[in-house]
């Protein structure tokens, strides 16, 4: 674990956005030119990439010594944090010029990428995810500032989790490549933005009466309602809602928890499709099936015979999976609900 650094985030007890310092004040920032070489040193503490324990009920945060940050495109090549992590110096191949564009983690120019794929530190969010950027016009200043905010899931129960999803109810995209004004600060989704982010446990996080608490890294914005799958080290999977409990939107640089604990109890009711047989099995038992179905991977049906659904009222949730090669639509007639499931590389021959 880093030393403690003096710029905190402090989390509210209770539902909704905290009353927090923003940690996104400008840092001081030297930026040396040379032969073959430019080097970035970030020398104060207000803006950091990792929470580090609770400390009073604050979470401090820190540099790590595995982070990287891009200037115009050009991902750093070396990293040196002093002593107590208040200094952070960057080094780049080669003289970068005017306006300067920083990301954090290092990104392809003019974009940003949010960690699809997270795991489980108590007390803190994962390593790296917590995306910041910056942009100076001319020599004289850089101030990098927080994108992402965290969302607090708690979750109580008797089994051991391994895995689980995250998603928004309306399937905004909440990770992956996001492209970014540098100059306004404007985030917008594109083709390669995700709807989902996997969440891993590790060998396993064991639940008690205590809730264990999830925290997640996201774009900050409005978020009112997730759909949150959990899956434990037994095969076991529960899918819930949780809510905000307010109308705020998430701040950058902040944390919000949910109001409503998870409590988990693996649910019979779920048809879970992982791959070719389970999506066929559900299409055999369909007219007789009243369970929800629920994707947790993409189904590759290229070159496979199939013939439309029948019969099905449920909910089909998706959790923004993909079906690939259909060669004939997935549903007749349905009053099903379908959510999050896209379909992909279709080729349909018909004459009806």
């Amino acid at each position: 674990m880093k030393n403690l650094t003096k710029i905190f985030f402090a989390v509210a007890a209770m539902v909704a956005v905290s009353c927090t310092t923003d940690a996104t004040d400008d840092l001081g920032v030297q930026i040396e030119g040379g032969v073959g070489q430019t080097t970035l040193t970030v020398s104060l503490e207000e803006s950091r990439t990792q929470l580090c324990e609770a400390v009073g009920g604050l979470y401090p945060v820190a540099w790590c010594a595995e982070d990287a940050i891009s200037v115009n495109g050009v991902t750093s090549t070396s990293i040196a944090i002093d002593g107590n992590a208040s200094v952070a110096t960057f080094s780049f191949p080669g003289v970068l010029n005017y306006p300067y564009a920083v990301a954090y983690p290092a990104a392809a120019d003019g974009k940003v990428v949010f960690a699809d794929q997270q795991s489980y530190t108590e007390g803190t969010f994962a390593d790296g995810a917590a995306v910041m950027y910056g942009y100076a016009e001319a020599e004289g200043g850089l101030a990098l500032k927080h994108l992402t905010g965290v969302l607090k899931i708690g979750v109580t129960g008797d089994k051991t989790l391994s895995f689980a999803q995250i998603s928004t109810v309306d399937r905004a995209p909440i990770a992956g490549e996001f492209a970014l004004n540098f100059a306004e600060g404007e985030v917008s989704a594109t083709a390669t933005s995700k709807e989902l982010i996997s969440y891993s446990f590790g060998e396993g996080v064991e639940l008690s009466s205590t809730p264990t608490y999830i925290h997640v890294a996201v774009p900050a914005g409005k978020y009112d309602e997730l759909y949150v799958t959990l899956y434990d080290t037994d095969g076991g999977v529960m899918y819930a809602t949780v809510k905000a409990g307010d109308e705020k939107p998430l701040a950058a640089g902040k944390v919000r928890e949910f109001s409503n604990t998870i409590a988990y109890t693996p649910n019979d009711s779920v048809f879970v499709i992982k791959d070719v047989a389970t999506l066929k099995a559900f299409a055999e038992q369909a007219s007789e099936l009243y369970k929800n179905v629920l994707f947790i991977a993409d189904v590759d049906m290229t070159g496979e015979a199939w013939t439309p659904i029948e019969g099905y009222s449920k909910s089909v949730l998706g959790n923004g999976f993909a079906i690939k090669g259909l060669t004939a639509p997935l549903f007749n007639e349905t009053s099903a609900s379908i959510k999050g499931l896209h379909l992909t590389d279709v080729n349909l021959a018909s004459n009806d």
